[in-house]
C-alpha cells in the first residue's frame, strides 16, 4: 500500500517535488526550486489560491473567537490586527511569509517593549499558521523556527522594595492598576476588562469559563475599595483607566510600564511582574499549588513548572529543615 504524504513531498530516486491528488501524482518541480515556488505550485495543484496574510488572518479570527476565552482573544487578535496592517507581513503570499520579516516587524513594533510583549506577537503568528496548516489551507508554515523571546516575567521577581519604587515613581492612574495587579495576581488583559457590572461580594466573576468553571478573581480589601471607587466613577465599560479617561490597552499600559521601568532602574520589570510576584509570595507561604491554581486560575502544572523556582530557595529550603528538625 502506498505510503500518504502530508504536503508536498521529495523522491529520492529523482529528486523531484511531488503531491498527490484523488490519486494521481502530481510533479510540482525540482530539488532546486525555491521552497515558495513549490508551495505555489501544491497549492494550485489543489485547487488553494495563494491568499494574503491580511486575508488569512480575517479568516482565522472567527475561529480563534470560538476556540478562546475573551482575554485570550482580545491578546492574540490585538497582535493579528496589528500585523495585518504592516504591509511587508498584510500583504505578503502567506505560503512565503518569512520568519526574517515577522521578526523585523516584531523588533520595529514591539522592541522597545517587555520580552513578554515581542514573546506575544510571535506567538500569535506561530499560532496562525498552525491553524492554516491543520485546516488544509497551507501545506506548511514558512514561519518555522520563528524565534519567541524568552519570557522575562516567569524570570524575574519583584521584590518589596522595587515594588515601593514603582508606587512612589507611577502616576496616579498606572499607581492605582499596580496595587490592584500585586493584590491580586489578575492578569493585566483581565484587569483592563474588568467592568463595574462583573464585581459581586468580594470578587470579581468575569463573563467567561476556563474550562467547567467561570473565572473568578477574589479581592482583599485593598483591592475591593479600588474597584468600588472605579465602579463609581465608570459605571459603564471597563472600570480601570488612563489619565484622559480611555481604558487601558495593552500597548498603553505596557508603554506605560516601560517609562516606569527605565525611571527606576528596574531591567525587566513588566505588567506581569506583578502577578509573578502574588503568585510567588503564595508559594513561599506555604500554600499548597491547587489552592494557589484555584485563586490565580492556573492549572496546578502551569504553577509547578513556571513558579519551580520557589521550591529551590534555598534559605527558605533550610528554615524548613530547622523548623521541622528532629529531636
Amino acid at each position: 500500500m502506498a505510503r500518504k504524504h502530508v504536503g508536498p513531498w521529495l523522491r529520492k530516486s529523482d529528486l523531484n517535488w511531488y503531491t498527490t491528488v484523488k490519486g494521481k501524482l502530481v510533479k510540482l518541480g525540482t530539488a532546486q526550486d525555491s521552497s515558495e515556488a513549490i508551495q505555489r505550485a501544491y497549492l494550485a495543484a489543489h485547487g488553494v489560491s495563494d491568499i494574503q496574510v491580511a486575508d488569512l488572518i480575517q479568516d482565522f479570527l472567527p475561529y480563534l473567537k470560538r476556540s478562546t476565552a475573551p482575554a485570550s482573544y482580545r491578546f492574540y487578535s490585538a497582535f493579528l490586527r496589528e500585523a495585518s496592517k504592516h504591509s511587508a507581513i498584510g500583504r505578503s503570499a502567506a505560503s512565503t511569509l518569512s520568519p526574517s520579516v515577522v521578526g523585523k516587524w516584531i523588533e520595529k513594533r514591539y522592541g522597545h517593549l517587555s520580552n513578554s510583549t515581542q514573546r506575544g506577537a510571535s506567538r500569535s503568528i506561530t499560532r496562525l499558521y498552525t491553524w492554516a496548516v491543520k485546516e488544509g489551507v497551507l501545506a506548511s508554515s514558512p514561519v518555522k523556527g520563528l524565534h519567541k523571546p524568552k519570557d522575562g516575567a516567569r524570570t524575574f521577581l519583584l521584590t518589596n522594595e522595587q515594588y515601593a519604587k514603582c508606587l512612589k515613581h507611577a502616576g496616579p492612574h498606572l499607581k492605582v492598576a499596580i496595587k490592584f495587579l500585586k493584590h491580586t495576581g489578575c492578569r493585566p488583559q483581565e484587569m483592563r476588562a474588568i467592568e463595574a457590572k462583573w464585581i459581586q461580594d468580594g470578587k470579581i466573576v468575569f463573563p467567561y469559563k476556563i474550562k467547567e468553571h467561570n473565572r473568578v478573581l477574589y479581592l482583599d480589601s485593598m483591592a475591593e475599595r479600588i474597584v468600588v471607587q472605579l465602579a463609581e466613577l465608570h459605571p459603564r465599560g471597563p472600570i480601570f483607566r488612563q489619565p484622559r479617561g480611555k481604558p487601558w490597552s495593552s500597548y498603553s499600559l505596557g508603554l506605560a510600564i516601560r517609562k516606569l521601568r527605565n525611571k527606576i532602574g528596574v531591567a525587566h520589570l513588566c505588567a506581569y511582574s506583578f502577578r509573578h510576584a502574588f503568585i510567588t509570595h503564595l508559594l513561599e507561604r506555604g500554600i499548597d499549588p491547587a489552592t494557589v491554581a484555584a485563586i490565580s486560575g492556573n492549572s496546578v502544572k502551569m504553577v509547578l513548572e513556571v513558579y519551580c523556582h520557589v521550591s529551590r530557595n534555598e534559605q527558605r529550603l533550610a528554615l524548613i529543615v530547622r523548623t521541622n528538625a528532629v529531636a
